[in-house]
């Protein structure tokens, strides 16, 4: 067992639109908060994780964690974000990295994803997935960010929350833009005609705009 099971606690509405992305389950689990295993930098879950079960041993495991934050809940929104913990070699599973989230909170809520992970050989991992609750969360997104989505099902989002897409519109798939893989670098270069500047995406020529596909094709968001 992973942990404490939660998708009956999660609204009905939600926990449904979860289904359609895993069939897994909803969990309550442990955070690693102090110590040599529990200080994971922030906005690094998979290489934190990685890093453990190649000095320790165990597995890294993925799943979508949720932003748990009371602005959120209060206008119906949930969104998850895909994240690695550590199934450690007794067969314990924890989340080890640090979140501006979750601060110093001791449990985490992690929906379980047997399907998808990682890969951090082709610096590839998953964009955030987002539900709504209610009509207020449909009319506060249509506001904000002039879509409207459909009550209850669920969409790739990228990290700033801008824009949307269907499950069966894009594998949810991005390629991680650093140092460390160069190769995705290139392939944004060749595949939009642009290049990643700081935070800013320059289209090659003045003519050319750039497709929003990009931002959930890499992390550029």
């Amino acid at each position: 067992m992973i942990g404490t099971n939660y998708t009956n606690k999660l609204p009905k509405v939600i926990s449904e639109a979860m289904k359609q992305v895993s069939s897994d389950d909803c969990y309550l689990i442990k955070r690693r908060i102090k110590g040599v295993t529990g200080t994971g930098a922030v906005l690094n879950c998979h290489q934190n994780v990685q890093d453990l079960v190649d000095r320790i041993g165990g597995e890294r495991i993925g799943g979508w964690l949720l932003m748990r934050r009371k602005e959120l809940y209060r206008h119906g929104m949930y969104i998850w974000m895909f994240h690695s913990i550590w199934k450690t070699p007794e067969g314990e599973y924890v989340d080890v990295t640090q979140s501006d989230v979750y601060g110093n909170e001791k449990i985490a809520t992690f929906w379980y994803d047997a399907k998808r992970n990682a890969d951090l050989i082709e610096g590839t991992a998953h964009n955030h997935i987002i539900s709504l609750e209610n009509e207020k969360a449909v009319q506060y997104i249509a506001k904000a960010t002039n879509t409207r989505l459909t009550l209850g099902a669920p969409y790739w989002t990228e990290s700033s929350v801008r824009y949307f897409t269907q499950l069966d519109e894009h594998n949810g798939v991005y390629r991680m833009l650093n140092s460390d893989y160069p190769q995705n670098t290139k392939m944004l270069e060749e595949q939009y005609n642009c290049r990643s500047e700081g935070n800013r995406l320059v289209p090659n020529s003045k003519d050319d705009k750039v497709s929003t596909q990009i931002f959930f094709d890499f992390s550029v968001s």
